[in-house]
C-alpha cells in the first residue's frame, strides 16, 4: 500500500513540474521580445519547441517520439485526420456562411493578391507556426496530460490555447478557426498518438480555408 501511495506520488510529481515547465516556456515566448518574422518565429521555436524537447530528453529521460514527434499509427492518423478535416471544412462552412468571419478573416495583402506569395504564405509562415504549436499544445502539454486526464487532455491543452490567446491579446472573432483546429488537432494526436498527423491535418485546414476565404473576398 505504501508503495503504491509513493508510485501515485511521483507520478503526479511528473505530471505538476512538467506543466509548470510547460507554463514557463509559455510564459517566455509571452514576455521575451521579438521583432519581425525570423525572431517570432526563433523565440518561439526556441521556448516551444527546444527546450520542451531538451526537457524530454534530459530531465524526464524519454524519447520526443513518445510526446507524440512519430509517425506510427498511420492507419488511425489517416482516418482521424481526414474525418476531422470534412468536419472542420463542414463547422468551417457555417462559420462563413452565418457569420461575419469572411469579412473580418484578415490574411496579408501580398498573400490575397498574387498565387506565388499566398502559397510563400502558407508553407512558410503559416508552417512554421503551426509546427511549433502543434508540438507544444497537442504534443507536449496533450502528452504531458493524456496518460491520467485521458481523453480530457484533448480540451485542456485546447483551454491552454485559448488561455494564451487571451493573454497575449491576440484573441478575436477569428480565433474560432484556431481553436476549431486546436481541438480537432487534439483529437486526432490523442487518437493517432501522434501530434505529427495533427499538423498535416492543419496545414491542409490552413490552405484550403484561406483559399476559400480569398474566393469570397473575391466574388
Amino acid at each position: 500500500m505504501i508503495s503504491t501511495k509513493k508510485n501515485f506520488f511521483l507520478a503526479n510529481k511528473e505530471i505538476s513540474v512538467s506543466l509548470l515547465v510547460a507554463f514557463a516556456c509559455l510564459f517566455f515566448s509571452f514576455v521575451f521580445p521579438a521583432h519581425g518574422f525570423v525572431q517570432i518565429i526563433t523565440k518561439n521555436l526556441f521556448f516551444l519547441v527546444i527546450i520542451p524537447a531538451l526537457y524530454i530528453k534530459i530531465i524526464l529521460k524519454k524519447e520526443v517520439g513518445d510526446f507524440g514527434l512519430n509517425l506510427k499509427n498511420g492507419k488511425e492518423g489517416i482516418v482521424w485526420g481526414a474525418s476531422v478535416l470534412f468536419f472542420s471544412f463542414f463547422i468551417s462552412f457555417l462559420l462563413i456562411k452565418f457569420t461575419t468571419l469572411k469579412n473580418s478573416y484578415l490574411l496579408p495583402d501580398y498573400a490575397t493578391g498574387n498565387f506565388l506569395f499566398f502559397l510563400l504564405y502558407e508553407l512558410l509562415f503559416v508552417n512554421f507556426f503551426l509546427f511549433i504549436q502543434d508540438f507544444f499544445y497537442r504534443g507536449f502539454i496533450l502528452f504531458i496530460l493524456k496518460e491520467k486526464l485521458f481523453f480530457w487532455a484533448v480540451f485542456i491543452q485546447s483551454f491552454v490555447l485559448v488561455l494564451s490567446l487571451i493573454l497575449s491579446g491576440t484573441a478575436s472573432f477569428n480565433s474560432l478557426i484556431t481553436i476549431l483546429m486546436s481541438l480537432g488537432g487534439g483529437l486526432i494526436a490523442y487518437k493517432s498518438r501522434s501530434f505529427v498527423y495533427a499538423y498535416l491535418y492543419a496545414i491542409i485546414f490552413s490552405i484550403i480555408f484561406d483559399s476559400y476565404i480569398i474566393y469570397n473576398l473575391n466574388q
